[in-house]
């Protein structure tokens, strides 16, 4: 399927439309995120509503950011993560229930040293796992995260993170 994450929910019937003049009405899959701490925006929130009403897949992903946007905590990330994912769930749900629906498994972590966001964290990839068994308990399908790196160049670096990454999205037991 092709993942699409246009801006405003509202393209969705057009973009659904045109992959089914393509013979593929089905194999589109939309991503939304809250914006954090546990705020829907105008536009994640027609994303939710739009992709429900059209019975399209809907991955929603959380990303607060430890010590920034959420407390700085990785237990403290993750819950603040699962209510934006379950309060998404619970509209989308209203709007169409049965529609499908994917937990993002994401939060962010933040190096208080240099304000950068890295990938590549112990407490990034734990907080992911975290998103998966969440989701595991639940009973959803789980969208995660394999195969990344923070460097700027295909370099050694580049083929360690990713090889790792890719190695720990697997065992992390996400579904997409």
């Amino acid at each position: 399927p092709l993942l699409i994450t246009p801006r405003d929910g509202a393209q969705l019937p057009r973009m659904k439309e045109m992959a089914g003049l393509c013979g593929g009405e089905d194999s589109l899959i939309v991503y939304g995120m809250p914006s954090p701490p546990l705020i829907h925006d105008h536009f994640a929130m027609t994303k939710v509503i739009e992709a429900a009403r059209l019975s399209m897949p809907l991955v929603y992903a959380p990303a607060p950011t430890a010590a920034a946007t959420a407390p700085a905590s990785i237990a403290a990330v993750v819950v603040v993560g699962n209510a934006e994912v379950l309060s998404g769930l619970v509209l989308h749900q209203l709007v169409a229930p049965g529609a499908p629906f994917v937990y993002g498994a994401g939060c962010d972590t933040l190096d208080m040293r240099t304000m950068i966001n890295p990938y590549v964290s112990p407490e990034w990839l734990l907080g992911c796992q975290a998103g998966c068994d969440l989701a595991h308990h639940y009973g959803l399908p789980s969208f995660s995260y394999a195969a990344y790196s923070d460097t700027k160049s295909l370099d050694e670096q580049w083929g360690v993170e990713a090889g790792v990454t890719a190695a720990v999205g697997a065992l992390s037991r996400g579904t997409l």
